[in-house]
């Protein structure tokens, strides 16, 4: 009996040593490249499908637009930072849809690749 432990540690612990050779750092979506590939196919297709697909913009992109011509503390409907992030680049750009998709898809990838940046960390 104790010689059938001994086998069965043996190969536990040959097994954990191979889970611990392969770390995340060698997984091919840890390299920056290719998540900054994704990112790009990301942004891509998100935006594709926002200008061929919809046929109207969304009323809360059409409400931000119109609420980033003054800066508030706060609105009846939403919290004041997406309006505020909207104003400069609406003001820059002009009042567009397309200019709240651009910065919506900007900031949904920012959140991303922070996203991204913690759990390669851990």
């Amino acid at each position: 009996m104790p010689f059938r432990r001994s086998l069965i540690k043996s190969s536990w612990s040959t097994r954990t040593q191979g889970w611990q050779a392969a770390s995340i750092a060698q997984t091919p979506i840890d390299s920056v490249r290719s998540v900054m590939v994704l990112v790009c196919l990301f942004s891509a297709v998100w935006l594709g499908l926002l200008v061929t697909v919809a046929l109207s913009p969304p009323m809360d992109s059409i409400e931000q637009l119109v609420w980033s011509h003054s800066l508030e503390w706060g609105y009846y409907k939403h919290p004041p930072l997406p309006t505020w992030l909207l104003a400069l680049p609406a003001r820059l750009s002009g009042y567009s849809a397309l200019t709240t998709a651009v910065l919506g898809a900007a900031c949904t990838l920012t959140s991303a690749l922070i996203f991204w940046n913690l759990i390669r960390e851990i």
